[in-house]
């Protein structure tokens, strides 16, 4: 008798369908389902972003750093620009700006004919190289700056002034 009785059991557990079958232990899928949810709940929310100093634009950091009178911070804000564009005419401009802050005036040199390379209408280029022209003694080339520099912005006043004072160092 015990024999037939074994036999059902197993033939009944072949014909069982998938739902009727239950295994030992925690249930999966509800466990499954759990972890999900916390996942997706976790996910639902964006996380905070911490405090960059680059956030803002390389650029305008440079910019601001140069009026306040950090160069060497203001030179690394306008590297990390010029290393996403390097063909910036404006960021080589400030460079020469604040390698001509500095006294460096071969180094700004360099770099406002760079800018006036990529840009060969740079008003302050050409206006900043007539102030170096004039800090080299060299009255000729400071004219030819402030000239073009006063060409390219006729309202320009500070170009204008620039070109008078090359023109009086010129008559002595």
């Amino acid at each position: 008798m015990g024999a037939p009785q074994a036999e059902d059991s197993v033939s009944d557990a072949l014909t069982a369908s998938a739902s009727d079958v239950r295994l030992p232990g925690p249930r999966v899928p509800g466990f499954v389902a759990g972890v999900c949810a916390l996942l997706l709940t976790g996910c639902a929310h964006e996380p905070k972003a911490f405090p960059c100093g680059y956030e803002r634009d390389p650029r305008a950091q440079c910019v601001q750093e140069l009026r306040e009178g950090h160069l060497d911070t203001a030179e690394t804000y306008c590297d990390l620009a010029l290393e996403f564009s390097p063909l910036s005419a404006d960021l080589w401009a400030t460079k020469g700006l604040i390698s001509l802050s500095r006294g460096n005036l071969a180094k700004a040199k360099a770099h406002l004919l760079q800018a006036l390379r990529y840009n060969p209408e740079h008003t302050h280029a050409h206006f900043h190289l007539g102030v170096l022209f004039v800090r080299e003694a060299d009255p000729r080339q400071a004219e030819a700056a402030f000239s073009e520099c006063l060409r390219l912005d006729p309202a320009n006043v500070d170009c204008r002034d620039g070109l008078e004072r090359a023109q009086r160092a010129g008559d002595r």
